[in-house]
């Protein structure tokens, strides 16, 4: 298993350094800050039978990071990016229903809940003409959870891969500016069971040196 976990981080740090190769010299590189938000508010209640109720919430959250941008050619780009994003509202709850003389009640108790995650990939871009240059492209790279201490509970950190593809425009100028949406496929959720999960972004993006 944590072999499987290491794969991806792997793949985007040998990739990278083929990318930045004395053979690449060529190759215009920059370096650039991200900004953006996580879009989507989920729920998930697959576990909740009987007694038992379980619920997981899969919320928004800011994200914030930077971007080493490779051009090989004017319409090319390879990127290696390293974003931080609390995802503090990624939490699982549950409760045991109990019947009392005042009813039935169901107490929720924070099972798993996340502290931060880090999101870092290799992705690649197509750029089109014109000054407000349009563009697609895709990565892979690795979501990596850190979670908070409950007691009773005590999760490792948690690794899992992501597969993302993105359209949007560049400004021109000597700081470009990128506008962005991403949408990301994160292979196995710890907290949804080892199940995919799905993220929309919006990001910006500055190249500033």
């Amino acid at each position: 298993m944590a072999v499987m976990e290491v794969k991806p981080i792997a793949l985007a740090l040998s990739l990278a350094a083929c990318c930045l190769s004395p053979g690449s010299s060529a190759a215009q590189v920059r370096l650039g800050a991200v900004g953006g938000f996580s879009l989507l508010e989920q729920k998930d209640r697959s576990l909740t039978h009987g007694p038992l109720k379980d619920e997981v919430t899969l919320g928004r959250t800011w994200l914030a990071g930077a971007l080493l941008d490779l051009a090989p050619t004017r319409n090319d780009r390879i990127g290696l990016e390293f974003l931080f994003g609390p995802y503090h509202n990624d939490v699982d709850r549950y409760c045991i229903s109990r019947f009392t003389s005042q009813g039935v009640v169901c107490e929720p108790q924070v099972g798993t809940e996340a502290k931060h995650a880090l999101l870092f990939g290799i992705e690649y871009a197509r750029f089109g003409p014109g000054r407000w240059r349009p563009y697609l492209g895709g990565g892979i790279g690795a979501k990596r959870y850190t979670f908070r201490d409950h007691p009773g509970a005590h999760p490792d950190p948690s690794t899992s891969a992501t597969v993302s593809a993105f359209a949007g425009v560049e400004t021109p100028g000597r700081v470009p500016v990128r506008f962005e949406v991403r949408g990301v496929l994160v292979t196995k959720n710890p907290l949804i069971y080892d199940k995919r999960q799905y993220e929309l972004q919006a990001r910006m993006a500055a190249l500033l040196f």
